[in-house]
């Protein structure tokens, strides 16, 4: 579902754009939810997020189409603006908010069509694993993978990433259907992680990439190691350690005993031969279904 907002003074013209979406929608099987604001200032006064395209008339009373788009970035700078003008030389400016194309008026279903079917098309290529969400200093946007983990206190969400923490107002049940599986699992009522920046799991806790730990509930411990044990096994860990994790012995042992990843990650393959944890070294195997004794002691399957 793509969210559209029609701002346009002119009813009419806010008529034709909104027949005209529901045209492209019905040939194209795309589906839209549209909303429509009669001028610019009501739209920032009532802007909550959330649109992936902003149908924006230039002409329009006390707060003109331009400076709607300005006030706009103040606070969202992912949405698509397309400008809605009389004259093209009205949308010369949109340069300045990063505006994707304007339409003219009398508004022409050929011409809007091409309009739209980019838009639409951008907007799935940047909400391609991309989380939106609006926090109090407006609007934020960022790669999913680059979450390591979510925080819940009661309705108090907190999105823990690599760009930093945006807390938001919401629920995990929520959260939990925003985000793209199997990368990321609950381990408990509090915590959502990201698979892909665990780094060890020993005992009830998983150690994250940031020197973290995150602890795991008894009732989901056996769904978080079989959740690890695939998620790496289909090649979503990255690095070193999928290359070598078919080689290993024992993967069912090697999440459930706790084995610390991290050098793995960091090292390169010649370096990367043993994988040690707080408990226990594992040696990578010389054929995927061999098993052999570890030098030095170290202890194998």
């Amino acid at each position: 579902m793509i969210k559209i907002a029609i701002v346009e003074d002119d009813v009419n013209d806010a008529a034709v754009l909104e027949k005209f979406l529901g045209d492209y929608a019905e040939s194209s099987g795309e589906m839209f939810n549209i909303t429509k604001f009669a001028n610019g200032m009501q739209f920032i006064t009532e802007y909550r997020g959330g649109y992936d395209i902003v149908f924006m008339d230039i002409e329009m009373p006390t707060l003109n189409g331009l400076d709607s788009a300005r006030k706009l970035r103040e606070v969202d700078s992912a949405v698509i603006i397309i400008f809605v003008t009389n004259l093209a030389r009205y949308a010369i400016n949109g340069y300045e908010v990063s505006a994707l194309d304007y339409v003219l008026k009398p508004i022409k279903y050929p011409s809007f069509s091409l309009k739209i079917k980019k838009a639409v098309e951008q907007c799935k290529k940047r909400s391609a694993g991309r989380i939106s969400i609006r926090t109090r200093n407006g609007v934020n946007s960022f790669p999913a993978d680059s979450i390591i983990y979510v925080e819940s206190r009661g309705h108090n969400i907190t999105y823990h990433t690599e760009h930093g923490d945006f807390p938001m107002y919401g629920t995990m049940k929520e959260v939990e259907g925003s985000l793209p599986e199997p990368r990321f699992f609950r381990c408990n009522s509090y915590y959502i992680v990201n698979l892909s920046f665990v780094t060890g799991c020993v005992r009830n806790e998983v150690q994250l990439a940031n020197g973290e730990t995150i602890a795991v509930s008894r009732a989901r411990k056996k769904q978080m190691l079989e959740a690890l044990q695939s998620f790496f096994i289909s090649g979503g860990g990255g690095g070193v350690i999928n290359d070598y994790f078919n080689q290993f012995v024992g993967v069912a042992e090697l999440c459930g005993r706790g084995v610390d990843s991290r050098a793995a990650r960091r090292l390169p393959p010649a370096e990367a031969t043993v994988f040690r944890s707080p408990q226990h070294s594992f040696v990578p195997c010389a054929l995927p279904c061999q098993r052999r004794a570890a030098a030095d002691g170290q202890k194998v399957c």
